[in-house]
Formats: structure tokens, C-alpha cells, sequence
């Protein structure tokens, strides 16, 4: 059976959980205002202390593992039964849990070319269609887009 979350090399995002941030994109003239809303709300930093983050440095540890060698869901899941003794998560998507808990992360969406060449912001926040393939921003006969991508601020 398929997985419902893998990524295009075959491993596993852990993070799949339908991040609502994506749901309406900003306007441009809104886009600092967004910022600003991101900063109040406190994301884009760690949120455990150094007790808590050597408390569970091993799960961690885990986390990176199976991200940079592209782990299947199944796969995670035999590597944190076989280290149970030495992690605190003991599922997969409670390892997710531990890691998004940890680092918390604002995103401000924005609506791109579905083609995904360019953002339609700056100079290009008004245009209806893509200058370098002709693809039409938003669906037929509405203001939604056709895609949308998530911005992660470098600073909060």
C-alpha cells in the first residue's frame, strides 16, 4: 500500500499535517503586516528549554536520522521500537509531535505561478498570469489562487 505522506525520493514527511497557514494567501500589502502577526504569536524560535532539549536529545537524534536517510513511515517506526529504551517517542507521528512542539514554525502563504517558477509578490502582486509560461494565477472565475506556497520568514 501506498504511503500517503512520502516524498518524492521515497522517505517519509513527518510533518504532514495540513498546515491551515496555507489556506488563504497574503496580498503583498499585507505581507508585513503578516510578519508582524507571526512575531506577536511568538513563533520561528525554539521553545524548549536546554533541560528539555537534553531530556530528549535521543529522539532528536532519531528525527535527523530518519530525515536525512529518507526513511519510510515503516521503517521510522522499527527504528524507534528497536531504540524504545532510549527515546521517549515510540510512534512516528508522536517523534513528529516532539519535533514541531520543539521549533515552532509561522508560515505566511503566498500565491505562486502553478508551474512554480515565481511568487506573485513585489512587482508582480497584481498580475493575473505568469510572465515567463503564460499560466493563469487564479481558478477560473473566482480570486483563488491555483497554488499557493508557505513563506517562512528568516526572522520572527
Amino acid at each position: 500500500m501506498p504511503d500517503d505522506h512520502a516524498t518524492p525520493s521515497g522517505g517519509v514527511n513527518l510533518f504532514q499535517h495540513g498546515d491551515a497557514d496555507l489556506d488563504a494567501p497574503v496580498e503583498d500589502g499585507k505581507a508585513l503586516q503578516s510578519v508582524r502577526n507571526l512575531d506577536g504569536l511568538g513563533v520561528n524560535g525554539v521553545r524548549f528549554s536546554k533541560a528539555q532539549v537534553s531530556w530528549a536529545v535521543n529522539d532528536f537524534v532519531g528525527f535527523f536520522f530518519a530525515i536525512n536517510h529518507n526513511l519510510t513511515r515503516a521503517a521510522v517506526g522499527d527504528y524507534l521500537l528497536q531504540r524504545d529504551t532510549q527515546l521517549h517517542s515510540s510512534t512516528p507521528h508522536q517523534l513528529a509531535k516532539l519535533v514541531k512542539e520543539a521549533v515552532h514554525l509561522g508560515s505566511i502563504p503566498v500565491s505562486c505561478c502553478p508551474s512554480g517558477c515565481m511568487a506573485f509578490t513585489g512587482g508582480h502582486a497584481h498580475t493575473v498570469s505568469c510572465p515567463h509560461f503564460g499560466s493563469i494565477r487564479y481558478r477560473p472565475a473566482s480570486t483563488v489562487p491555483t497554488r499557493v506556497t508557505p513563506y517562512w520568514p528568516i526572522t520572527p
